[in-house]
């Protein structure tokens, strides 16, 4: 019978997800008013493990008893009068995206699939109001620490019809009503609070580049080739398949995220509406 090495996806929004460390215990909890964050900070060393944002004008924070929480007020001269919590294991603040994951879950899983053999693909999707500048420095020393031999990045799509759509809409945020621009990649679609529209289209692409660079692409590969169980149904071509997928790779995003290779890419997009003559006639694939 004949062996495939199949790939796990993994998807993150990316600022609920990634936590450069584990929390320590004792940790100094630090607001900034400036930049709107609240710092997991490491006393021993004075190290800032994590940073996750606090809601407008944060003036006091306080930890729950158990130490997994923590309650952040916003007032703003009374403006405000609201609390932001923040769930200091999982370093996420709970009011954001809601989505039930933290780091480490995620490392035993990305260890666990890379142990059977498999490649793990992570979809990484950014420019969630929770998302700062260092999430991108973040995400990859988080791909560094795992290994993962694959991984795509993007903006956040809000789909028409969606609630994060309308809300974006009403919140006079969404940067275009055109479809033909809803994909993905470096397309934003949406202002970010923490960063400007071309911080985050700059921070896809640098992030695209690094992670694809051909240092990053020979070291990966050679972790991947001591993994014998990984593409062991090529046999003696594992190695050249292991080097021609981290080829191809480099290609690919070099060439949709190169200065070059993006003109070219949003040039000839457009073509593609020809492909489908039911395309021809249509305005916006909002009609």
């Amino acid at each position: 019978m004949k062996r495939y090495t199949p790939s796990v996806v993994l998807s993150f929004l990316v600022g609920s997800v990634l936590g450069a460390q584990a929390t320590p215990s004792p940790a100094l909890l630090a607001l900034s008013k400036t930049d709107l964050t609240l710092a997991i900070v490491n006393p021993a060393t004075n190290a800032v493990v994590a940073r996750m944002p606090s809601g407008p004008d944060p003036h006091e924070v306080i930890a729950s008893a158990d130490g997994r929480f923590a309650y952040i007020s916003n007032y703003g001269g009374g403006a405000y009068n609201t609390l932001t919590v923040v769930d200091l294991v999982n370093q996420k603040t709970l009011d954001g995206v809601r989505k039930r994951a933290c780091a480490s879950d995620y490392r035993r899983r990305i260890a666990a699939i890379h142990a059977e053999g498999m490649i793990a693909s992570g979809n990484f999707m950014f420019g969630f109001d929770e998302d700062g500048p260092e999430i991108f420095d973040d995400t990859l020393a988080f791909l560094d620490e795992t290994k993962m031999l694959h991984a795509s990045f993007t903006a956040e799509i809000p789909f028409p019809g969606t609630p994060a759509w309308r809300h974006y809409r009403d919140e006079g945020r969404l940067l275009s009503l055109d479809y033909d621009d809803y994909v993905g990649k470096d397309h934003v679609l949406v202002h970010p609070r923490r960063m400007s529209p071309e911080h985050l289209r700059h921070g896809i692409r640098r992030l695209a580049l690094a992670f694809y660079g051909p240092v990053r692409r020979f070291r990966l590969a050679m972790a991947a080739a001591r993994n014998r169980q990984l593409l062991a149904e090529l046999g003696p071509a594992r190695i050249p398949g292991l080097i021609a997928l981290n080829v191809f790779q480099m290609w690919q995003w070099h060439y949709r995220m190169s200065q070059p290779g993006a003109w070219l890419y949003r040039t000839l997009l457009p073509a593609a509406r020809l492909r489908y003559p039911s395309e021809w006639r249509r305005r916006s694939n909002f009609s």
